[in-house]
């Protein structure tokens, strides 16, 4: 699906929103002594902002705010504290993930905001949904994590030899790719 279908799948939203006491603010509106997270929600695919982006910040016990945001965002008005961020948007089109690319809450890492702070660049780059698997590389023993394996795909009418795409795990095991050529059968 093109950039122009995800455009006019998207939900456009107003650039300031009030949440649960959560201010969502234009990124030209944040000044030096605010205490706020700024980031950007974008597509895999061409890197662009992606409109109506759900922005979900969640303390440490696990209980959620919920502001939206429109590809770009500045929460401000977060208590001091651990935050832990999931993002999505439109679901047909975009897998949903935690910060930094972890799929639980669990996973996720959290962003630390204290006073005078005000954390940039907490990006994230949404795949596509129609087009991308993800998963985690573990040991069978001790289900530990292992970073730098090889995940390989495989053609199902091919020799079973000879991998058509290969990638590596990253920390936490953790591996994912997108705009791959899938084929159901």
């Amino acid at each position: 699906m093109g950039r122009a279908h995800r455009t006019l799948a998207a939900v456009a939203i107003a650039a300031v929103a009030v949440v649960v006491g959560v201010t969502l603010v234009p990124t030209a509106a944040w000044a030096a002594e605010d205490d706020s997270i700024e980031g950007t929600v974008r597509y895999l695919g061409d890197s662009q902002p992606i409109a109506g982006a759900l922005v979900e910040f969640f303390d440490a016990a696990g209980d959620g705010l919920t502001p939206v945001a429109d590809g770009t965002y500045v929460v401000s008005g977060l208590p001091f504290g651990s935050y832990k961020i999931r993002y999505s948007a439109e679901p047909t089109l975009y897998m949903p993930q935690w910060y930094y690319q972890r799929a639980s809450f669990a996973e996720a890492q959290g962003i630390d905001l204290v006073d005078g702070s005000h954390p940039t660049g907490i990006d994230v780059y949404l795949t596509d949904a129609t087009d991308s698997i993800e998963g985690t590389v573990r040991y069978l023993g001790d289900s530990q994590p292992i970073a730098g394996a090889l995940v390989e795909f495989f053609d199902a009418a091919g020799d079973g030899l000879t991998p058509v795409w290969v990638i590596r795990s990253r920390s936490r095991g953790r591996w994912w790719s997108s705009s791959m050529r899938l084929v159901m059968v």
